[in-house]
């Protein structure tokens, strides 16, 4: 489930491996019909309740400016993980604390995602310390577990990492150039 106040849910499926399995992608907000069919591989199904489509879903996006809690631990299943992408400055909050208490958290920067992420009001709450986040580069290269089981609750609080935008950014100017695509642009 994508839970999204834009157009954001497009660029988030639409980047997926072609090797992941998705039977459909429930957004709670689609802008434009158009995004319906923009993917072979995936379904988009709009949704009006997102906590109804809470009890069917394995993984959530959340991409909002929220700033209180749109999704509570008790409208969780187990095994769910959640990207959470939308809060990115002090103040902001997709899902309530309390789902810290049952979660392995997955983190780009933990400084930065203790200040500004999503864990920030968890960790302002006394439920979780630095100490328990993981930065997911330590995870890609072995030196920290994954998920252990099919009924752990995993977060990933992406706060954006400059570094990984530049990183990004190459790749796709080297592909562009490759396959003679795209215009340079002098600034």
């Amino acid at each position: 489930m994508i839970l999204d106040e834009g157009t954001t849910e497009l660029t988030c499926s639409v980047g997926l491996p072609k090797n992941v399995k998705i039977d459909d992608t429930l957004i709670q907000h689609i802008v434009d019909d158009s995004i319906r069919n923009v993917s072979e591989s995936v379904q988009f199904v709009a949704v009006e309740n997102s906590l109804k489509a809470l009890e069917k879903t394995d993984a959530v996006i959340t991409i909002t400016p929220s700033q209180k809690p749109l999704i509570f631990k008790e409208r969780i299943k187990p095994g769910i993980h959640f990207n959470c992408v939308g809060a990115d400055m002090t103040g902001k909050q997709e899902i309530v604390e309390k789902i810290f208490e049952v979660a392995s958290v997955y983190v780009d920067d933990i400084t930065q995602a203790s200040t500004v992420g999503e864990t920030q009001s968890a960790i302002r709450a006394g439920i979780l310390g630095k100490n328990n986040l993981t930065e997911i580069g330590q995870f890609i290269l072995g030196n920290a577990k994954g998920r252990t089981s099919d009924e752990e609750i995993t977060i990933f609080d992406s706060t954006g990492i400059a570094l990984q935008d530049l990183a990004v950014s190459k790749y796709i100017v080297s592909k562009a150039e490759k396959m003679n695509v795209g215009t340079i642009v002098q600034i």
